[in-house]
């Protein structure tokens, strides 16, 4: 916990040793880090609590080890996440939960482990549970972000043939990795299912928008983007993102618009983009 309370105590300094000029951005970035390092704090002061009471009364249980572990996971605590999911597994070796938590930290930590130690420790949790539906996923996940797109999409699809059919989430996650296959029709479709599934996800609209723009069809891809600046306009990637739509259709007056918006809100590669346009 003490790094919560020093990152509030940094904050606070961050704001009475700058310069006039920067006061503004430095009273934003204040603001933000305080609000974060505050709410860490107190997620993880609230944990301990919880932690405590549990282990008084169950002391031979993995449960409560569980838990405080899956919190430091959410914090990014990977380390301390480690210790809690080794602790479990000793209390219960047989806890698919502790060995998904064990892959999950170890796949973070500070000193990462090798793949195949990463995927043992998912294969662990899927041999006790098969039906372990979190634990395909985030082993799908896993596999590509080290670039193995095949094995990451049957995790994907056992989740989707044998598990849930209807799991949002898993159809984003298969829609990226066909797209590392280069199957674009299948993944868009994906994109397309997972939208039906639930319409206000703005990672499926985000992806539908990037696979529309990767084949052309630009039109709809600003359909998509004006449908999320809807919801939110002050998203200086989604003005970018528009931006480029009417740029690849020649349509500068309509691109310089985005761009501007864009540069506005900050986004530096809007400028640039901006500074290449035809006069």
């Amino acid at each position: 916990m003490g790094q919560y309370a020093e990152a509030i105590q940094v904050a606070e300094a961050m704001r009475s040793c700058v310069p006039p000029e920067q006061e503004c951005y430095v009273q934003e970035c204040y603001v933000q880090c305080k609000a974060i390092a505050t709410r860490n704090l107190a997620e993880l002061t609230a944990s301990e609590a919880r932690f405590d009471a549990a282990t008084k009364e169950q002391p031979r249980s993995e449960q409560p080890w569980l838990g405080r572990g899956e919190t430091f996971l959410e914090l990014d605590l990977y380390d301390q996440a480690l210790a809690c999911f080794e602790h479990a597994a000793g209390l219960n070796p047989e806890s698919a939960r502790a060995w998904c938590g064990l892959a999950l930290a170890k796949s973070e930590g500070e000193e990462r482990n090798e793949p195949e130690t990463v995927l043992a420790c998912f294969d662990r949790a899927l041999e006790l549970d098969p039906a372990f539906e979190a634990a395909w996923f985030y082993k799908g996940l896993y596999l590509g972000r080290r670039s193995r797109p095949e094995e990451s999409l049957l995790c994907f699809d056992h989740i989707l043939t044998r598990l849930q059919p209807e799991n949002r989430w898993a159809w984003q996650a298969k829609g990226m990795a066909l797209v590392e296959l280069w199957r674009s029709d299948e993944a868009l479709g994906c994109y397309v299912h997972a939208l039906r599934l639930e319409a206000e996800s703005e990672l499926a609209w985000s992806c539908h928008a990037v696979q529309l723009l990767a084949e052309n069809r630009l039109n709809e891809a600003i359909q998509v983007w004006d449908h999320l600046l809807a919801t939110d306009g002050q998203r200086s990637d989604l003005w970018y993102a528009k931006g480029l739509a009417w740029e690849y259709q020649s349509r500068w007056t309509e691109a310089h618009s985005c761009y501007t918006e864009a540069a506005r809100l900050g986004n530096e590669r809007a400028a640039h983009r901006l500074a290449a346009l035809p006069h």
